[in-house]
């Protein structure tokens, strides 16, 4: 409905400052001539739009209008309060709680039944991780230096002293954005690798971008290599193969099916992963990770002679 995507185009408006017509029309799916008619319609109904000329013009909302808050449903709320009790079930957080307790009040409709529900608890990685979470938020607030013992994946430990930017849940772990005074850039820290992390009070010594703008910027970077992987899978392990390694089936039979992922070098849970599903899984290549399963499983039957 036209309705629906005018209070859409407002509502992205003041999300995003300026915001070409090419843009909007892709966003909402329309043509730019709809788009051109709907910033007419807007301005007709009082919503101060502006459009700006130039290489970085667009359509923007003067920054002090503010949208009324009775424009949100139960199903706005909803959306809210399903995200928070996600939130709330990976970190454990007073003010989380709270937040939760002041959304629930103003939902209008107090008969509202939830029907998703997303359990984040595989967050929790051990009780001293709810404890750096909570020092790294205080150091990023106060744009305060944190120092702390790292183990990187060669398994080697050494100390390190860096600028908290954000932290982020992926991979089922959590991760810290920071900038390293060492290296002078940024670099992700896993924290179930951290030991004796310390706040200090060493300010930061740039001023840096907001957290979404880094991380994104780091994920296009990405410049860790990577191993593509071709296997051999029986049949009956179809469904918990594409469960935990996925990739892309390049062919398949009534007895086995070929599948080739690509997986971080450094990492190890993806080769626990084939060493985990025995012989129903053969490495077909690279020969470097043939020799490194070979190698790996006669250690481990050597250790049960």
């Amino acid at each position: 409905m036209k309705i629906d995507r005018l209070l859409g185009i407002t509502i992205y408006l003041l999300n995003h400052g300026v915001v070409s017509a090419r843009v909007l029309a892709k966003e909402f799916e329309v043509s730019i001539r709809t788009i051109l008619r709907d910033m007419e319609t807007l301005s007709l109904a009082g919503i101060p739009v502006t459009s700006l000329y130039g290489t970085e013009g667009g359509y923007k909302i003067l920054e002090n209008y503010k949208l009324d808050s009775k424009l949100m449903d139960a199903e706005d709320y909803s959306y809210i309060l399903t995200a928070l009790q996600g939130l709330q079930s990976g970190y454990n957080k007073k003010g989380i709680r709270d937040t939760f307790e002041k959304i629930q009040h103003n939902v209008p409709d107090k008969k509202l039944k939830q029907n998703i529900f997303v359990d984040l608890s595989v967050c929790h990685e051990g009780n001293h991780i709810d404890e750096y979470i909570k020092s790294i938020e205080k150091s990023i607030t106060d744009k305060k230096c944190i120092h702390f013992n790292y183990t990187n994946s060669n398994n080697k430990t050494s100390g390190k002293e860096v600028e908290p930017i954000g932290l982020q849940y992926k991979w089922y772990a959590w991760y810290l954005l920071a900038y390293c005074h060492l290296s002078k850039n940024y670099r992700w820290y896993k924290l179930i690798r951290m030991r004796e992390l310390s706040e200090t009070n060493i300010p930061y010594s740039i001023e840096h971008e907001p957290s979404d703008i880094l991380m994104k910027r780091m994920e296009e970077e990405d410049n860790q290599s990577y191993t593509t992987i071709k296997l051999k899978c029986k049949n009956e392990i179809k469904i918990p193969v594409q469960e935990y390694l996925r990739g892309k089936i390049l062919e398949e039979n009534e007895a086995y099916f070929i599948l080739q992922i690509e997986e971080p070098t450094q990492e190890r849970m993806w080769f626990s992963l084939l060493l985990g599903f025995g012989n129903d899984i053969e490495v077909q290549e690279p020969d470097s990770l043939k020799e490194r399963m070979k190698t790996v499983a006669r250690g481990i039957y050597d250790l049960y002679l």
